[in-house]
């Protein structure tokens, strides 16, 4: 089965695919006839008083009829362009899939490592290390041997020094 489009002329199809879409999305946006002008869209019936010309206002009125057209012009080719970028990545990787082989059964088998196993459940065992790690960090406690020092939870100890001279007292 051959590639569509041939990969040694992707940038030619994508470059084609996307001016086919601007022209398609040009042909949407038409600028207003005469007669529309005539009807106060485009251009005003009337002409514009001297006091607005000489404030520097803007004199000519936009057609929103316009201004939708295009909006939706540039959102049908946004669209487009995007659903076609989407279409060449999954093409392309779906044929570059077809190229390596299928994995073995040897491949597919768990493996698991050779006797003794020291540490069965690794991740389960990294959870509980943590939990005991934090413990000891929040909450007060004894250690040593013979219960003889105390340990305070962090967040106290923090706060009791916080504006402490971290000089030593003569």
């Amino acid at each position: 089965m051959a590639d569509f489009p041939p990969r040694k002329h992707l940038g030619t199809w994508i470059m084609g695919l996307g001016g086919l879409m601007l022209g398609a999305g040009a042909g949407l946006v038409t600028l207003p006839k005469l007669d529309e002008a005539s009807k106060g869209r485009g251009r005003h019936s009337s002409l514009p008083s001297l006091k607005s010309v000489k404030a520097g206002h803007e004199v000519e009125d936009i057609s929103a009829a316009l201004v939708a057209k295009v909006l939706g012009s540039i959102a049908v080719i946004f669209a487009s362009l995007i659903g076609g970028v989407f279409f060449m990545v999954g093409h392309l990787s779906h044929a570059d899939m077809k190229r390596y082989a299928p994995l073995t059964a040897e491949q597919k088998t768990a493996s698991t490592p050779p006797l003794p196993r020291l540490q069965v459940h690794p991740l389960q065992d990294f959870g509980a290390y943590w939990r005991f790690e934090r413990h000891r960090l929040n909450y007060y406690g004894w250690y040593g041997p013979h219960h003889v020092h105390a340990r305070i939870p962090i967040a106290r100890a923090m706060k009791l020094e916080v504006g402490r001279s971290l000089d030593q007292a003569p």
